[in-house]
């Protein structure tokens, strides 16, 4: 394991005394249940003693008082916990001291608690969401039948009960009374949780009735029978022609029989008592979108046709109807579901239970028509008639019978197969235009680029399509990994610019299977399939959202137990709707993206534009989160776009909490790809498999271009020590041993090279680097800067190798100062260049006469290399000294620029702050010139 103990560090919330600054932190465990984070009650209970309750302070509300975690039926889980959060301070209540048994105080504090979160229920019940409702309702329930409890124990022992000056007989009235306002408000707030939510995937507001009230015998459950009659859910303010009913009403259908309908009453049976009590009573809560007029006005028979239902449905039946349903199901054992809406979201499981005749549908005449800007309800025919015949609808629908497509006006979808980008437009044009809520596929059959994709999913996603599937993307276009670009086309920006809400890619990334993204409040969101499969529409994409949004706090602290955790819930979740074959999960947040495995729970890429580093014993943070080193132990693909001086230095210490990790990929500057090579050489020594290292090079549009492909392969028997000269001044490498540069040469395998330009200097290493590289590629590397005092002398081979092989167009060499070895060890670099394809050459340092007298050497050796020198056409050659005080040239200087100028008319020559000694120098200078 190296120096990382991949240990899971607790998560610890803060507590602190109400009444002194004295706190303490109490580690949190992952709740079972829900996976979110949670401290046990026992816990607070041990630390402190005689703990009434606790709370937290809000800047835009006050003192909140914490309650109990509760489960999806509203009842507080067992044992007793309190949630998590993040960066918060609890303070800690205490019982007040009484002069009276433990039992007694015990009772009061019970007491209190009930009644001051029956409180919080009452200032709350028309204003808060139905899961809020539960969790205070489900407290409510937790403090009574702890004081009811208390008191029985205390009648055992003979204490007479008492608090804050009332009587047991006076208390039992009270909570009774209260009691039934509680019955009250369960039935508003989950009349309201049903009400106001959209966007469901199938008619999900509907009344069951008995099929036949003369043949029913209520001792003979053989005539029991039922149908199932839809509703149109029209809004008041949407009804726009004069005579169109503005309350939701029956469908103008004649039902359907429903079958096994024991076993549908146990999996919808409070739905459908709920929707009954709502009928028969009415709804006219002002923040409703409509009313629910009582049954008495008929105001549900607005749209019946009594021969459409067989005269079954009429003034004189609907009343006993719906008394009958009523009374079969208050005596039925009903399963208790407090969240309603979790079993609308399965709406699309009821027609399983209905008996539908064949060449039917189970939607009961009703249509799918837009609701306010990015949302559907489902509608009778005289109210959906303002929407399919529309104009601007019946020219869309002429558009796609043209392209041999099919548009379905009762579900409003429509499939189409696109063969050019004219096409494409047209489509996102009359789809702007047209005003219905719309999910379309599409099929591209043209040769489709990245960029013809991005633009059409840029229209798209400004028009009123909520769902949207396309075929014919390729790995071509839109490749997987986070690797070659930056930016992904289905982020959550796309989601973000109007009502589009998920995209999925059929086919993809090979046949029968298929990817979907869609956007939750704090990430965009991607599924992989297994194996392709229809993608329904309608609300449980939102409720996805809404539950990724629970369980991203989990995943972003990247532990490995609250991952697997993560995990189990999201594959719950995704079961429920059917979907069984999801095997990974991708999220993408302003810091990181990362891809999940589902099956395990474990994390296999990341992507991180911004990190710190790994400290021994403890773990590093990713942005604001915590990253836990055992979760990072699974990871085989890391991505660093991150471009900081201590990238290089941190990213060594991450390469080694990932034993896993099979991929490297890291953004750099072209003209830098190899000044980081210590992240090769100082990964794990002890790594048991290779690793491909790639460099990319970003564009402006995020597009990262692959300069250098390296595998490094497994060098566990062979240790590097480290000894004297580093890259930069960072990690110290051995330049001097033989099993050094040969640990290198076998360590180390290019795949590729295309870096153009490299101009930070070379280094005994990078010489080395840059020289293997050279072998796969010659012409990739045009521009090089060579400094010749980082270098040694047994390193000159490979700067030989380089100039020799490569087909520099542009080289530049430095050197500090002039001794002999230096002054060899430049002349043999400059005869290896390539001269035939150099077109600039720039030598800097030391003294200018210095370099002109080496120039003046090589010119006077017997080699093709200086005969090139000499007689190279538009050569550019700068000389550049290391001092600021102007330079004399010597005689000798001037005569070997005179020689130069003269023999190459057209070379571009430099000679940076300098001047002539005598008037003989600047007459020879000017002879050269004019010839």
């Amino acid at each position: 394991m190296g120096q990382f103990e991949r240990t899971e560090p607790p998560v610890s919330q803060k507590f602190k005394r109400s009444t002194d600054n004295e706190s303490q932190r109490l580690p949190t465990q992952v709740c079972p249940e829900t996976g979110r984070s949670c401290i046990f009650w026992q816990d607070v209970e041990k630390i402190y003693p005689g703990v009434e309750y606790v709370y937290r302070r809000q800047p835009w509300s006050g003192e909140k008082r914490i309650l109990f975690m509760v489960d999806q039926c509203g009842e507080v889980l067992c044992p007793p916990r309190i949630p998590f959060t993040f960066n918060a301070t609890y303070r800690v209540i205490f019982r007040k001291p009484q002069e009276q048994p433990p039992v007694a105080a015990e009772l009061q504090s019970f007491y209190r608690s009930w009644k001051d979160v029956f409180k919080t229920m009452e200032q709350t019940v028309h204003s808060e969401s139905r899961d809020v409702f539960l969790e205070i309702s489900g407290n409510v329930g937790y403090y009574h039948s702890k004081f009811m409890n208390q008191l029985k124990q205390m009648k055992e022992v003979g204490i007479k009960a008492e608090v804050d000056g009332y009587t047991e007989d006076q208390i039992m009235d009270e909570m009774k009374k209260c009691h039934q306002k509680f019955l009250v408000w369960e039935d508003e707030n989950a009349f309201m949780d049903i009400l106001c939510r959209q966007d469901f995937l199938a008619p999900c507001r509907f009344l069951v009735l008995p099929a036949d009230l003369g043949s029913w015998v209520d001792s003979d459950p053989t005539t029991h029978h039922f149908r199932l009659y839809f509703l149109c859910d029209v809004i008041s303010n949407e009804s726009k022609k004069s005579g169109l009913s503005k309350h939701k009403h029956l469908s103008n259908h004649s039902g359907y029989n429903l079958c096994r309908p024991h076993e549908f009453f146990q999996a919808f049976g409070s739905l459908t008592l709920l929707m009954l009590k709502m009928f028969k009573h009415g709804v006219s809560n002002k923040t409703l979108p409509s009313k629910i007029l009582p049954l008495d006005t008929f105001e549900i028979l607005w749209s019946i046709d009594p021969d459409v239902t067989r005269n079954h449905i009429t003034k004189d039946t609907i009343r006993p109807l719906v008394q009958k349903s009523i009374s079969y199901l208050q005596a039925m054992h009903l399963p208790k579901c407090g969240h309603q809406v979790q079993l609308v979201r399965e709406s699309r499981t009821i027609k399983d239970f209905l008996v539908v005749p064949k060449g039917s549908n189970a939607l009961g005449a009703l249509f799918r028509c837009p609701y306010r800007t990015n949302s559907w309800h489902w509608i009778c025919q005289q109210h959906a008639r303002q929407y399919i015949t529309s104009d601007t609808l019946e020219v869309l629908a002429d558009f796609v019978q043209g392209c041999r497509g099919h548009i379905d006006y009762q579900q409003a979808s429509l499939s189409i197969e696109l063969k050019s980008r004219r096409q494409a437009r047209q489509l996102c044009t009359l789809l702007k235009n047209t005003e219905q809520v719309i999910d379309i596929s599409i099929r591209l059959s043209w040769k489709v680029s990245r960029q013809d994709l991005k633009a059409l999913l840029y229209k798209i996603a400004h028009t009123k399509v909520h769902h949207l599937g396309l075929d014919g993307v390729t790995l071509g276009i839109h490749p997987q990994g986070t690797a070659e670009y930056r930016t992904d086309l289905f982020d959550d920006r796309i989601f973000a610019m109007g009502s589009l809400k998920s995209v999925t890619l059929l086919n993809y990334p090979r046949p029968q299977q298929q990817y979907t993204y869609f956007s939750s409040l704090w990430s965009s969101v991607r599924l992989f399939w297994k194996q392709q499969q229809q993608v329904e529409t309608g609300n449980w994409w939102s409720d996805l959202a809404y539950q990724t949004d629970d369980y991203v706090d989990a995943i972003s602290n990247f532990s490995q137990e609250k991952l697997l955790q993560v995990s189990r819930c999201l594959q719950d979740l995704l079961a429920k709707a059917g979907y069984q074959t999801v095997s990974k999960i991708s999220l993408r947040r302003k810091d990181w993206h990362g891809e999940f495995d589902m099956e395990n729970g474990t994390l296999q890429a990341l992507q991180v534009f911004h990190f710190t580093a790994l400290e021994e014993d403890r773990d590093c943070s990713l942005g604001n989160q915590p990253v836990s080193l055992q979760a990072l132990g699974s990871l085989r693909i890391l991505t660093v776009d991150a471009d900081f001086p201590e990238v290089d230095r941190d990213l060594v210490r991450w390469v080694e909490a990932c034993p896993q990790l099979q991929e490297l990929n890291i953004s750099v500057q072209e003209s830098h790809a190899l000044a980081r090579a210590e992240i090769i050489f100082d990964m794990r020594q002890d790594q048991s498999h290779p690793i491909q290292l790639t460099l990319l090079e970003r564009d402006t549009d995020g597009r990262g271009h692959a300069i250098a492909k390296v595998i490094i392969r497994d060098q566990a028997t062979d240790h590097l020590e480290s000894t004297s000269t580093g890259l930069q001044g960072s990690v110290a490498y051995p330049v001097t041993s033989q099993k050094w540069r040969q640990s290198v040469l076998t360590k180390i395998k290019f795949l590729d090279w295309k870096c153009d330009h490299f101009s930070t200097p070379l280094t005994d290493l990078t010489a080395i680097l840059l020289e293997k590289a050279i072998k796969l590629n010659p012409w990739a590397t045009t521009s090089l800067s060579l400094d010749i005092s980082r270098l040694r002398q047994e390193h000159l081979p490979y700067v030989q190798n380089i100039l020799q092989q490569s087909k520099l167009g542009h080289l530049r060499i430095c050197c500090t100062a002039f001794d002999p070895s230096q002054a060899n060890f430049v002349r043999q670099v400059l005869f290896s260049i390539q001269w035939l394809t150099l077109q600039s050459l720039v030598v800097s340092g030391t003294t200018i006469n210095d370099w002109i007298q080496l120039l003046a050497v090589i010119n006077r050796e017997e080699s093709t290399a200086s005969a090139s020198l000499l007689e190279m056409q538009l050569f550019g050659l700068r000389i550049e000294g290391s001092t600021k005080e102007p330079v004399f040239l010597s005689h000798s200087s001037v005569l070997f620029v005179h020689q130069l100028v003269y023999s190459n008319p057209w070379i571009e020559l430099v000679l940076e702050n300098v001047c002539l000694q005598d008037k003989r120098d600047s007459d020879l200078l000017a002879e050269s010139l004019r010839s």
